[in-house]
């Protein structure tokens, strides 16, 4: 019997509504016998790009529209397709012809989306080549060596040849070029063609996170000379067309080993009315647009704060010299002069180039101190009362945005000190105190009284907008709680007052991080945007980021614009508009980078840190409860996963309408918010995760 003409001749027909194998073989009417050759015919056909198959059912071969995106990979070998406005597209990894992490590539849908599942594709053509560059580890045998990538995404080892390994030894961190590509049947070879160091050491662990990332951690040469008569400028010249500031009493309070202070604060009290001075380091002055310096900052777009180590965004003799605040320096600034009534109303405000001299450079945890009555170390009888003031206004100013509806998250930072070799000593949970607190809401204020200015005049510059969330995520998060008995109002009446007040109720309850967590994940991101829009975080509109210039681009080109129309100079450049949006969409990038960057550097010291610590026992908190297993979170930040299949005082099963773990013969149940003592069972610095077990 010739299957091959019949199923096509079958499936040829005008009347053929798509079938599945089986669908097919009754309709021919094929013996038992002959079903697995039948089967096997059918798979040639669809491998032989006769037929189609989707949805598990058989149709005519017709050549596919291919679509144009990236391929990102999975931990798996797996990937995804991405492509802007379009959801993700799952490609199995026997379909990926020989693409690569993050290259350009054509693929064609080999499978539709179905309720179930995602559409999945083929690739069908590399277009670019992400990159040819691997960071990694090496490690050297007797007639070869092998370079394990540090993103674990591409899971793969490249061969290094006897005489391609470039001076490194086992154990070094490595840049490798591929030469030749991964394919089904071989892993990608290489040469290495710089050796970074062994991987023990601390700065060659960040300088290959950076590597591997693409972020720029060097200037180039080329801005030497424009760096050289920077430094040589003279300042008093133009500290004559300024306002001068230099006799408030002023102050920055900053980390204690922060280098580069964007802000410094004077404050005073007239009556009801607080008038609070915000001065802002006047990088503008000193990075001209267009010039050398501004490229290489442009091109960064922030800077990157790994722990003790710091990628500028500017060379350091600006960002921790001459632009920095520093105490007792004459330093030019812009300032924002509020004056601020006592329920938190701006009720006027006025722009100046401004010279000052900050009489004090304060830390956080000091002030804090000092604050809370802990301790009564500073002598100076202005300093304290002028503290007092900024403690009175921050009270002002927290519940007025409380009371519109800004999401108070509250979520700690991570604390991690480490020893002189440059090991991880510790890692704790560094709470925000009342210092941090008062920065930051003076910091608002000012970022939201420049953004109005401009708003107002009708003038564009780069916001710092927060879409409300999108409907979908928000009935998920709505069916989300509703499995944890927790009800949230329709979601037409959800605001972010809502939210905040869901936050506040359960901020002391061992569901505290779950619910942060949840309501987080399904927030809009924050962005920046020529486009004027709500900041949903915070509940507040016209917002924009002005308070970081040695830092952050966003906000230099925002004092640029200022100093225009401080000038009068109200002619916007040609494509001005065009420039807003290209700058936006660069620096999103950029920040996006940045913070992974730092969540990869957390995540690798907490690995660290815990490799020591297997065997021993903790205290935690079970954070979320999966399909595989319970993830638990230390008091100290760390997080690790229980493994069901660990579990053996009974047979656990995930019950997805409570997001509970229920043992089958006890009954036993674990759910989210519950204290477990946990023993560190596992630590895979491959991989960066670390597994618990149970402490019976």
């Amino acid at each position: 019997m010739n299957f091959k003409r019949k199923i096509l001749n079958f499936i040829k027909k005008e009347n053929y509504i798509p079938l599945t194998n089986k669908e097919l073989a009754v309709a021919l009417d094929i013996p038992f016998n002959d079903l697995k050759k039948f089967f096997k015919i059918l798979d040639s056909l669809v491998e032989s790009k006769i037929l189609s198959i989707n949805d598990n059912k058989y149709n005519i071969y017709e050549k596919m529209k291919t679509l144009k995106g990236k391929v990102t990979f999975t931990p798996k070998g797996n990937a995804f397709f991405i492509s802007e406005g379009m959801e993700d597209i799952f490609i199995p990894k026997n379909e990926l012809n020989n693409a690569n992490h993050n290259d350009e590539v054509e693929i064609e849908i080999i499978k539709e989306k179905s309720l179930k599942s995602k559409a999945e594709g083929r690739v069908v053509n590399v277009l670019n080549r992400n990159s040819n560059l691997i960071v990694g580890t090496f490690t050297e045998n007797k007639n070869f060596g092998f370079v394990v990538p540090d993103d674990n995404k591409c899971n793969y080892d490249v061969f290094i040849k006897k005489g391609d390994k470039n001076g490194a030894k086992t154990n070094d961190k490595v840049v490798c070029k591929l030469i030749e590509f991964p394919d089904k049947r071989r892993n990608p070879e290489g040469v290495i063609i710089e050796v970074l160091g062994n991987k023990e050491d601390k700065n060659v662990q960040i300088i290959s996170l950076l590597k591997d990332m693409e972020i720029p951690y060097k200037f180039s040469n080329k801005i030497n000379k424009e760096l050289e008569e920077i430094s040589q400028l003279d300042i008093k010249k133009e500290i004559k067309n300024r306002v001068d500031f230099r006799d408030l009493f002023t102050v920055t309070i900053d980390g204690a080993d922060s280098k580069d202070f964007d802000d410094a604060i004077s404050i005073d009290k007239k009556g009801n009315d607080y008038i609070l001075y915000v001065h802002i380091a006047d990088v503008s002055y000193y990075v001209k647009k267009d010039s050398k310096i501004d490229k290489e900052a442009y091109k960064r777009g922030n800077s990157v704060y790994l722990f003790d180590f710091v990628v500028p965004m500017l060379p350091e003799i600006l960002s921790n010299g001459l632009c920095s605040l520093n105490p007792n320096t004459d330093r030019l600034a812009m300032t924002v002069k509020m004056v601020i009534a006592k329920n938190g109303n701006v009720k006027e405000y006025k722009f100046y180039e401004s010279v000052i001299n900050s009489n004090y450079r304060l830390v956080y945890d000091d002030v804090t101190n000092f604050l809370e009555g802990k301790k009564h170390f500073y002598s100076d009888e202005i300093l304290k009362e002028k503290l007092l003031i900024m403690q009175e206004l921050d009270d002002i100013l927290t519940t007025k945005r409380k009371n519109r509806g800004t999401i108070d998250f509250n979520f700690p930072e991570v604390a991690i000190t480490f020893n002189k070799d440059g090991s991880v000593k510790n890692i704790s949970k560094k709470e925000l105190g009342i210092a941090n607190r008062i920065i930051e809401s003076f910091m608002i204020c000012t970022n939201e009284v420049v953004g109005k200015y401009f708003a107002d005049f009708d003038i564009p510059i780069i916001y710092r907008i927060h879409s409300k969330p999108t409907e979908e995520k928000l009935e998920t998060l709505r069916n989300y709680f509703k499995r944890l008995n927790i009800e949230m109002k329709p979601i037409d009446m959800i605001s972010s007052k809502y939210l905040s007040e869901l936050v506040e109720q359960f901020k002391d309850t061992n569901k505290s991080s779950f619910v942060n967590y949840s309501i987080l994940r399904s927030m809009s991101k924050a962005q920046y945007s020529s486009n004027i829009d709500i900041h949903f975080g915070l509940s507040t509109f016209l917002y924009c980021h002005f308070t970081s210039p040695i830092r952050r681009y966003a906000d230099l080109t925002v004092h640029r614009s200022l100093k225009n129309y401080l000038h009068s100079d109200n002619d916007l450049p040609k494509n001005y508009l065009s420039y807003l949006n290209i700058t936006a969409n660069h620096i999103n990038d950029t920040e996006v980078l940045s913070v992974d960057a730092e969540r990869k550097l957390e995540d690798i010291k907490k690995v660290e840190f815990m490799k020591n610590k297997v065997g021993k026992v903790f205290e935690g908190i079970i954070v979320s409860v999966t399909s595989f297993g319970l993830f638990v979170q230390l008091e100290n930040t760390v997080e690790g996963l229980i493994r069901y299949e660990d579990m053996t005082d009974d047979y656990y099963i995930f019950d997805e309408e409570s997001l509970t773990a229920v043992g089958k013969r006890g009954n036993n149940i674990f759910d989210i918010g519950m204290n477990v003592e946990v023993v560190v069972a596992k630590v895979n610095e491959l991989t960066n995760e670390i597994d618990f077990y149970l402490n019976r």
